[in-house]
């Protein structure tokens, strides 16, 4: 079950009825970063070395309790404490709340498209409430009238189809309206499985994998016309 939490009250229109569906951690912000160095912290309090590329085998699939819980087990060599994976976790919404939060350059240039359209834009999330609310200020996505969805952190997979459809039937009328833009493969997937166009926004931990049936790939700003690209899928 999700909690949604609007951050804005906008009247819907044609124009809002088409809706920019985006992951907050996964896609917009720089989630990946914040989850390897929070990783990297409680490992090398133990010892144990963790390499960035051997982190990119595992954050990018699943929900973040249960990535936490496969790296510790298959990559900790049985050296990490009982509470690794809370420690882990810990770090990573400390992150949110006490370091600097950057949006994405090609998500704000593609963002600033859409609100100059009119369009609503709404962020999906497994983020605890209270950090995911700090990081949408933090980033200036409040100050946008970004709406938050948050699911439970214990969503095996995220987000699932159900989870992109659930947010659909919320903010539009047909998945046809609606862009999502996904940070990874299985977001993809499922965001493309669900009828909607989908952007993916790769980085430094995802950029290895295939997104064949993605509508398009942000890489570079040489790769990026947010008007053109909007204007083929809406």
């Amino acid at each position: 079950m999700a909690t949604d939490v609007e951050t804005s009250n906008k009247p819907e229109t044609a124009a809002s009825a088409r809706t920019l569906i985006f992951e907050l951690e996964g896609a917009a912000l720089d989630g990946h970063t914040k989850l390897f160095e929070a990783a990297s912290t409680v490992f090398q309090k133990a010892g144990v070395p963790l390499a960035r590329i051997q982190a990119a085998r595992y954050c990018t699939h699943g929900a973040i309790p249960q990535i936490v819980q496969k790296m510790v087990d298959e990559l900790g060599g049985g050296k990490l404490s009982s509470d690794a994976v809370e420690q882990i976790l810990s770090h990573y919404h400390d992150a949110f709340r006490h370091s600097p939060v950057a949006l994405s350059p090609l998500f704000a240039s593609l963002l600033a498209e859409t609100s100059r359209r009119g369009m609503r834009a709404a962020a999906i999330t497994t983020l605890p409430e209270d950090v995911a609310q700090v990081a949408l200020s933090k980033s200036g996505l409040a100050d946008q009238g970004v709406e938050l969805h948050v699911f439970v952190e214990a969503e095996r997979h995220f987000p699932r189809v159900d989870c992109w459809m659930k947010v659909v039937r919320q903010v539009a009328k047909s998945a046809r309206a609606c862009v999502a833009v996904a940070g990874s493969r299985d977001s993809s997937k499922s965001a493309l499985s669900s009828g909607m166009r989908c952007v993916v926004i790769p980085d430094a931990f995802t950029g290895h994998q295939d997104f064949s049936g993605a509508d398009a790939v942000l890489e570079s700003a040489e790769d990026s016309d947010p008007a053109a690209l909007l204007d083929q899928l809406l």
